[in-house]
């Protein structure tokens, strides 16, 4: 209310929201079903630039009787930091995720640059002694592999055009560029480790920034890897599209 006209376009009505100061803090947990005693909990961390709200549809399809929580990114909120590092954010989600404890299993499922913190997030669960029971990986790359795609280089040359031009174009934009700008080069650091899970990996037809993914990719650092193709849908069109029955 009085931010914005009936008659604004889309592009002014961002313009005007990123406007106003932030109220309240975002909402990083969502829980998207609750359940009273679940069967399972199921674990949802999006890719670089995803949110919460777009797990809704795919929610649908776990059997009731399981719980579904989706995560936001750290950072998102304009009064804390911007974490630096993946363990940071996989501290973050992991230390809520065991404080919620339970017994049944929890399966996490992470998509694009999500996928290299879920499979952090297990670590962190499994010495907590939570049973861990799957991981699915949707476009995931290992740290290893996308630092051999070229990640540094690029990062160095688009990294700060990029935070430049989102400056100019309002408070929430630039937030989220810091947020993916930071994750990317948290890449760097970052060691990928085995985890004693079973993982499935999703590879859906689009070509994805990162290279090629394959099996050999996570087959080092998991149980074992069952590899799923989806080769007539895109990397986004997978949710935009609204093709989660797929999975």
């Amino acid at each position: 209310s009085g931010v914005m006209e009936g008659t604004d376009t889309l592009e002014e009505i961002a313009v005007a929201i990123q406007r106003s100061p932030q109220i309240s803090r975002p909402v990083l947990r969502r829980v998207m079903r609750p359940v009273k005693r679940p069967a399972r909990r199921v674990v949802m961390i999006p890719g670089l630039h995803g949110c919460s709200l777009g797990f809704s549809r795919l929610a649908s399809f776990v059997p009731d009787d399981g719980e579904v929580v989706a995560w936001e990114h750290p950072g998102l909120d304009e009064s804390g930091p911007v974490p630096r590092t993946i363990d940071e954010i996989a501290d973050t989600i992991a230390s809520i995720e065991i404080e919620r404890g339970g017994d049944c299993p929890v399966e996490l499922l992470g998509y694009c640059i999500g996928g290299l913190i879920a499979h952090e997030v297990s670590h962190r669960l499994l010495d907590a002694g939570l049973d861990v029971s799957r991981l699915l990986l949707i476009d995931a790359h290992t740290a290893r592999a996308m630092r051999k795609a070229g990640l540094s280089r690029r990062l160095q040359v688009l990294g700060p055009i990029e935070l430049a031009k989102a400056r100019f174009k309002g408070v929430i934009e630039h937030r989220l560029v810091r947020i993916g700008v930071s994750q990317l080069k948290a890449v760097f650091n970052h060691v990928d480790r085995r985890v004693d899970v079973d993982v499935s990996v999703v590879r859906t037809g689009g070509e994805l920034a990162f290279g090629p993914l394959e099996i050999e990719t996570w087959r080092d650092v998991a149980r074992s890897v069952e590899f799923i193709r989806i080769p007539d849908v895109g990397h986004v069109e997978l949710f935009r599209g609204r093709h989660e029955h797929r999975l």
